[in-house]
């Protein structure tokens, strides 16, 4: 892989363990020639879904450290940390760079320590959102000891801005590090201090309001007419139609289908199938069939996952047709889970072969229907097949999630756990290591 620069870093970027398992058995020059890609990887998070995939930190420095760039990464984090403009558009590239300088400070770096503590004070003081991530990695390295000290910052900040909103999620963070009786303990003892008691009442004072906000959203209207309005009112996705199709009368469901039946536009069909998201579509599939082929895409792809929940024939002749759609073989892929059928490994194996040229998007979505469809219906093809798309799913989570069904079916090829235990996902390095402990093997993966 080291001699295709390109596909070491599509490896590397996508957090796979071959980028590891090639760095470890490439030569001192080989390691050389990849560093600038590694420590371009440090400062740009590359996660195909940031939020879902988790901290991926652990991963980039074991490849820093086995090119020989840990010692040069902490500068480069504080440049990168500098030159965020936009800490809500580069929310995952600021925690990525966090998680960087607080395991720096673990190996012993002093300097990258002192910096998490002034930063998470410039953040506290500016009301930066830097501060959710400079404020666990601080809790992390030092210890509940810090709290007060934390607390402090947020405190002095908030005393100066009366009209500045906190929502206690460092409190939060503290409480699942450290248990909750322990958190409170610490609190009692530092209650009187000003800057933590301003925190303190600050959270109470939001914690009020959400309580209030929920009490009223537990009140839903679950009336027709109410979603109705509500339809003509959103036109795309809202949260509180799928709550409605949740908890509405049968009849009422029924009626809002027939809407569904006849309306043109984009914009309510959007909030319309919104209900049939989690609520079963009670009427003939015919429109929802039609609607799985519309032009816009998210109309599209709304009532492929409302069809997800029936199964019918011509919801098969669907799937059938999507799969061989280009662009759609996920979608494909995800409607033939209720209506498998002999032989379909042939054509998912066949549709498979050239998923390598497929968007990562439309890799992401065909993967992980096929690890639905293998662990329900887990043939020795499909499972086969599965082990074999590891490589081409870009989401470490979903990863993850492909090699829990292959072992509970016990299909896990030995090359697969072998790659998976350097994964990006410390959920599957986690999981990896737990197989190696029950199987006996003495060949676990160590730190780098």
């Amino acid at each position: 892989m080291l001699d295709d620069l390109a596909a070491f870093e599509r490896a590397l970027h996508d957090g796979l363990g071959r980028a590891l398992l090639h760095l470890q058995r490439a030569s001192d020059a080989e390691r050389t020639a990849v560093r600038a890609v590694v420590l371009d990887a440090c400062v740009r998070d590359t996660a195909f879904d940031a939020q879902l995939e988790g901290r991926t930190s652990v991963y980039l420095a074991d490849a820093a450290k086995l090119t020989g760039v840990w010692p040069d990464v902490r500068p480069h984090v504080l440049r990168a940390l500098d030159d965020l403009r936009d800490t809500t558009a580069q929310f995952w590239d600021a925690r990525q760079l966090v998680e960087l300088l607080k395991l720096l400070a673990f190996d012993g770096d002093e300097h990258a320590a002192r910096e998490l503590r002034a930063r998470f004070r410039q953040a506290a003081d500016a009301d930066d959102q830097l501060v959710r991530f400079f404020g666990p990695a601080l809790l992390d390295l030092r210890g509940l000891r810090i709290l007060p000290e934390l607390l402090r910052d947020i405190g002095r900040a908030l005393r100066r801005d009366a009209e500045r909103v906190e929502d206690g999620e460092l409190l939060q963070d503290a409480r699942g590090l450290f248990g909750e009786d322990v958190v409170n303990d610490l609190l009692r003892v530092h209650e009187h201090d000003e800057d933590v008691r301003a925190y303190l009442d600050r959270v109470e004072e939001l914690a009020g309001r959400v309580t209030a906000n929920s009490s009223e959203r537990a009140a839903l209207d679950v009336s027709l007419a109410w979603a109705r309005r509500e339809v003509e009112r959103s036109r795309t996705f809202n949260p509180s139609l799928m709550r409605w199709g949740e908890r509405a009368a049968d009849a009422d469901v029924a009626e809002l289908a027939r809407d569904l039946d006849v309306e043109r536009d984009s914009g309510r069909l959007k909030a319309m199938l919104t209900v049939f998201l989690r609520r079963p579509f009670p009427r003939d599939p015919t429109r929802l069939i039609a609607l799985a082929e519309h032009d816009d895409s998210v109309v599209s792809y709304r009532a492929v996952r409302a069809l997800g929940h029936l199964q019918h024939p011509d919801v098969r002749t669907l799937a059938l047709r999507l799969l061989r759609t280009p662009g759609r073989e996920g979608d494909g892929a995800e409607l033939l889970h209720g209506h498998v059928e002999l032989g379909d490994e042939d054509l998912l194996t066949d549709v498979a072969s050239r998923a390598s040229t497929w968007s990562p998007d439309e890799r992401h979505a065909f993967v992980k229907n096929v690890t639905k469809l293998a662990d329900a219906h887990p043939t020795s093809a499909l499972l086969t097949l599965l082990a074999s798309l590891f490589a081409l799913q870009p989401c470490a989570a979903c990863r993850a999630l492909l090699v829990r069904a292959l072992a509970v079916h016990d299909a896990l090829p030995d090359w697969l756990r072998e790659e998976a235990a350097w994964d990006a996902s410390e959920e599957l390095r986690a999981f990896v290591a737990s197989l190696m402990h029950v199987d006996g093997h003495e060949d676990r993966p160590g730190e780098v």
